[in-house]
């Protein structure tokens, strides 16, 4: 197995694709169906991606002042990233309060909107009722006005003579 170290230095934060091939073998691929190989893929990112000792080297510096630079950029990059998390907390703190807020007056809304129906509701129930009920009324009234007129046609026909008592008590099992 050979093993290979390739390096590349991005200078933006942005993606960059990387492939991987292996080129087949044709008699390798033949005795061996199954064949794989193992891939480490170690990326170093900020301070630790920088070529320290080229920087010693190039700008003449002792080890103590080339570890003291690359503690300074790690901390640089250490409070880049806490910049970063803050506004990004922010703006994530915002979108939360003003979900909460829509949420909160979508939720009173919604309830004024129910009182308002269930007001509705029971205005106009009653007036149905108090209809139904003088429909009732007239309905009654009318009914015992024939009623009455038919007992008193009746009982003046019974003493005329012209009608029984029987067909009283017939005529009057109907109503």
């Amino acid at each position: 197995m050979s093993a290979s170290k390739i390096t590349s230095l991005a200078v933006r934060f942005s993606q960059y694709p990387y492939s991987i091939c292996r080129k087949p073998n044709k008699f390798l691929a033949q005795a061996v169906r199954h064949a794989f190989r193992h891939v480490e893929l170690d990326i170093d990112i900020g301070a630790d991606a920088k070529d320290w000792s080229a920087v010693q080297a190039t700008e003449k510096l002792k080890p103590v002042e080339t570890e003291l630079r690359r503690i300074e950029e790690m901390v640089a990059e250490i409070v880049s990233e806490m910049d970063y998390l803050r506004t990004r907390e922010q703006k994530l703190r915002d979108t939360n309060e003003s979900t909460n807020n829509r949420v909160k007056w979508f939720a009173f809304s919604t309830m004024g909107m129910l009182v308002a129906l269930g007001a509705w509701q029971v205005i106009y129930l009653r007036a149905y009722f108090r209809y139904i009920l003088l429909d009732l009324n007239y309905l009654t009234e009318l009914i015992l006005k024939q009623v009455k007129a038919s007992y008193l046609g009746f009982r003046r026909d019974f003493a005329m003579g012209r009608r029984s008592i029987a067909e009283f008590k017939g005529r009057n099992q109907m109503f």
